[in-house]
């Protein structure tokens, strides 16, 4: 591994071209993006890159992924990127006809055509896709923390890079669940898949609801964290969630947003609980 970060940079380093160079270290960039490192991280990163170090703290997977971008890009295809603000969602159409609904803060990373040996993407957030089936081409998921193959099939993919958990839930077909931590996981119609990005650790649940009911407009958060149901409200509604009280953020709570509840409902409903104090004041919601 050692080697190929040498020859990596030294790639990006010593190429003879101006253009190539560029090219390699816009791949670079986009490596660093996609990954959900800030700017003012990148610096850094790319010290650690240089001592062949970066590669040791991230996954294997994500190393085929900067190789990619750098050696493997596609002259002819045009390279789209997608974001949603919180608060919103949008659907887009992908070269081969598969369907991606993106929920709010995410982001995709997509050619306009894929070429003849794979389909691959790069994703942070939360999306629901609809993937054409098709045999001899697997659509590949690279996120921040984990790859999914899948041929063709419906799910819902989950992955924040500021968030510890990345989950899966399968509706129809069938995909291979790559994680970070190496763990290989096929999954079926029915599976919903949790996967702790710091411990490596692995859950597998079988539930008969669909996935993706916020396309719906309906969220339900069933022990979840109050620090994750915030996050989420962030998302959802593009407000600030400030928990004051630390010992609340590890708070397990069931809720339930199914009617099209507003900002202010869920503020009545987490209300509801005597031991909190939850104002609002202006875009900002805060708990004590």
């Amino acid at each position: 591994m050692e080697e190929f970060n040498k020859i990596l940079w030294d790639r990006i380093e010593n190429d003879n071209s101006p253009a190539e160079k560029r090219k390699a270290k816009a791949a670079f960039q986009d490596f660093l993006h996609i990954v959900g490192i800030r700017d003012e991280q990148s610096r850094d990163y790319r010290r650690f890159y240089r001592a062949g170090f970066l590669w040791a703290a991230l996954s294997m997977p994500l190393g085929f992924m900067v190789a990619w971008l750098i050696f493997g890009r596609s002259e002819s295809a045009t390279w789209q990127e997608v974001s949603t603000r919180p608060g919103e969602s949008t659907q887009i159409v992908l070269s081969d006809n598969t369907q991606v609904t993106l929920n709010g803060g995410s982001t995709i990373v997509y050619p306009s055509s894929f070429n003849d040996e794979c389909r691959q993407i790069y994703f942070s957030g939360e999306g629901y896709f609809e993937v054409q089936a098709d045999s001899r081409h697997p659509f590949d998921i690279i996120t921040n923390d984990a790859r999914i193959k899948v041929h063709g099939t419906r799910f819902n993919l989950k992955s924040y890079s500021e968030d510890n958990m990345l989950s899966v839930a399968l509706d129809e077909g069938e995909v291979q669940f790559t994680g970070n931590s190496g763990v290989v996981v096929d999954m079926v119609p029915g599976d919903n898949l949790s996967y702790d990005k710091e411990t490596g650790t692995l859950q597998k649940e079988f539930s008969q609801e669909s996935s993706g009911l916020w396309r719906k407009g309906q969220y339900y958060f069933k022990k979840v964290t109050l620090h994750d149901i915030a996050r989420d409200i962030e998302r959802l509604f593009g407000v600030r969630v400030l928990i004051e009280n630390e010992a609340l953020l590890h708070t397990h709570y069931h809720i339930a947003l199914v009617n099209g509840e507003t900002v202010d409902d869920f503020i009545r409903i987490l209300s509801l609980d005597n031991s909190l104090k939850v104002s609002r004041s202006g875009n900002t919601i805060i708990i004590k």
